[in-house]
């Protein structure tokens, strides 16, 4: 297992980041153990629903952890 801290720059798109960093490894699947920091227009979806949820403005992220995969062609 490999340890691989990120840190985001403002504007950065976190899903994006997170699947680049991935890829990035050479690795198909990661996991995020821990983050904290902030969002601006965030859309989250939810389990089971077939459109995301759009939180505009700003929001701050208290905890966030799971996974992140990334297909074989590079598609996550």
């Amino acid at each position: 297992m490999k340890t691989l801290p990120l840190r985001l720059t403002p504007g950065q798109d976190l899903r994006e980041a997170l699947e680049a960093a991935v890829r990035a490894q050479g690795c198909q699947a990661a996991f995020v153990l821990s983050g904290v920091g902030s969002l601006v227009d965030a859309r989250i979806r939810f389990a089971g629903a077939d459109e995301p949820l759009c939180i505009c403005g700003d929001s701050e992220i208290l905890s966030l952890s799971g996974t992140v995969g990334v297909g074989a062609a590079g598609d996550a």
